[in-house]
């Protein structure tokens, strides 16, 4: 990125008079647009004019039809996920400019290379980067147009056979799925390049992961039961916790970074192989991506914090399930002491993330307290 990049913080009071506004909108029966009160409130000044988006009547418009035309099934997605927050201010002011940067792109890199484009979405756990990545196919999709698909790192992991098989011969800690080292890079190649080059004529097979099989270590699901893509995309989204990480310099690898890399990688076997993957095999994937989009929690104890919070959502859930009669099998969640132990492992990556990928990314949501957005930041060029 050469340009000098755009901060802009966000007025909560701004997206409070924001939500109530295109509430009384899309409740009404009249779709008339409500451009006068939207442009008093924003004032000409939006967090994403950097990245095209305007406050002029048309825009403002265009915008509110694609809201409205994306709203239902945005409310269906969060209500069924109990988010109590409308995220209307969020989809006009963010998730649908963003959205329409991303068709543009799509329509460049189309014309330029005849494939569909490749977003990254990067964000740690609990960030919300899985469901800004729904909102924004939904508005691709039902507001836009387009056609748009894609997974999640998470989804080309290792099996657990691999996995085992590596912690023996390379080191003990690649038995954990989490870190790179631990994801089959060329089916998540073959996936993506299959994705971007579809025809009319193509089925294009998604991987997925189960992480509760094996009592929590996961496992790849069978490929029979893997969702199917048909035909061309114009959008292909590929997200993950380290989606478009770079490498750490070799002097920053010589101290361990917390006790179980001290305990458990004393001479640097792991931390250094892991990090020879990122410079490679990783590299390569990640130069798939035509524009990446960060998602960015405050701290690493946000991360910490955010991923018990998921586990305890799993404990819950399978001890439901077992209070019903309900054979869980070899599914299993973590305890408290073991989400510790295994976010440990994320933190060497997560802490080089957070210093370093705000500089490379095109946009950076920064989020905070409801995991509700602080501030963006966009890297023009």
């Amino acid at each position: 990125m050469t340009e000098t990049p755009v901060t802009v913080e966000i007025d909560p009071e701004l997206f409070r008079q924001l939500d109530r506004l295109l509430q009384s909108h899309l409740e009404s029966v009249d779709t008339e647009a409500p451009v006068d009160e939207l442009t008093g409130l924003l004032g000409g000044n939006e967090p994403l004019d950097s990245l095209g988006t305007g406050t002029n009547a048309a825009d403002l418009k265009q915008r509110l039809t694609v809201l409205r035309q994306a709203y239902p099934a945005l409310k269906q997605y969060k209500d069924n996920l109990n988010i109590g927050a409308s995220l209307l201010p969020e989809t006009f002011c963010l998730y649908v400019p963003i959205a329409r940067f991303m068709a543009e792109r799509a329509r460049e890199i189309r014309r330029a290379h005849q494939r569909a484009a490749v977003f990254g979405i990067n964000g740690g756990q609990g960030s919300g980067k899985t469901t800004i990545n729904a909102f924004l196919q939904i508005i691709l999709t039902r507001g836009l147009g387009l056609k748009a698909a894609g997974f999640s790192i998470d989804d080309v992991y290792k099996t657990y056979d691999q996995r085992q098989a590596m912690a023996q011969t390379v080191h003990p800690l690649f038995a954990t799925r989490s870190v790179a080292g631990t994801h089959d890079t060329a089916l998540a190649i073959d996936t993506l390049d299959a994705l971007t080059h579809a025809n009319a004529d193509t089925r294009v097979a998604i991987p997925r992961f189960d992480k509760m099989a094996k009592s929590g270590q996961g496992d790849r699901v069978p490929k029979s039961e893997w969702p199917v893509v048909e035909g061309p995309l114009d959008v292909v989204i590929f997200e993950g916790w380290f989606v478009g990480a770079h490498p750490q310099q070799a002097q920053e690898l010589l101290e361990p970074i917390n006790q179980r890399e001290a305990a458990e990688d004393p001479d640097g076997t792991w931390r250094r192989t892991m990090n020879q993957l990122l410079a490679t095999d990783y590299r390569e994937l990640f130069d798939r991506i035509d524009e990446l989009l960060v998602i960015q929690v405050r701290s690493m104890e946000d991360v910490f914090r955010n991923r018990e919070l998921q586990e305890q959502h799993l404990r819950r859930t399978l001890e439901e399930a077992r209070q019903r009669g309900e054979d869980t099998g070899e599914q299993g969640a973590m305890t408290p002491d073991e989400v510790v132990a295994f976010i440990s492992l994320y933190e060497r990556t997560t802490r080089h993330m957070l210093a370093t990928l705000p500089e490379q990314a095109r946009l950076t949501l920064f989020i905070g307290d409801q995991h509700r957005i602080e501030r963006v930041r966009i890297n023009k060029s």
